[in-house]
């Protein structure tokens, strides 16, 4: 149905989920079936790479302390970093596996690992908590979903008419 006055182009965001209930394999699945299609095609070679990129995924995450089983989408996203590393981002930041940072010698002492992001972090929020958001290009939205609500309200009116 093209987009008119009565029904304005609809855009609905689903979440995480929504394709396994539409009958999709979901992203944590998908790994195990990418293992499987491996190894039906005879990509031995491929499958022992994903296995040693899995075990050391499994590393990472339990170093973080994250229960969470590994995705597709993490799993791709490494892939992806691994095939590009003389240009990710990080490479910049290393010169002879040297994280060129250690030349200010206050960096690890005064920050730690984490402390420039949670200065960085409270720079953000003390910017935004002072600024006044603008937020009336959401009325539009904001009236969309109250509608239901006040279709339903309206129909619970009507009843107690009735009753």
């Amino acid at each position: 149905m093209p987009p008119s006055e009565d029904y304005p182009e609809l855009i609905f965001f689903l979440g995480a989920g929504a394709s396994i209930d539409a009958g999709l394999v979901g992203v944590i699945q998908l790994v195990d079936k990418f293992k499987e299609w491996l190894k039906s095609t005879s990509k031995i070679d491929q499958l022992n790479i994903v296995v040693e990129i899995l075990s050391i995924l499994q590393m990472w995450k339990e170093k973080r302390y994250d229960p969470s089983d590994i995705d597709i989408e993490l799993l791709l996203d490494t892939i992806e970093r691994i095939e590009d590393r003389d240009h990710d981002l990080l490479s910049f930041f290393y010169k002879d596996k040297t994280l060129r940072l250690e030349k200010y010698s206050s960096y690890e002492s005064t920050y730690g690992k984490k402390g420039l992001s949670s200065e960085l972090k409270r720079f953000i929020r003390q910017t935004f908590s002072e600024t006044q958001l603008k937020t009336d290009y959401l009325e539009p939205l904001n009236s969309f979903i109250s509608w239901p609500m006040q279709l339903s309200s309206m129909v619970e009116n009507q009843y107690k008419l009735f009753v």
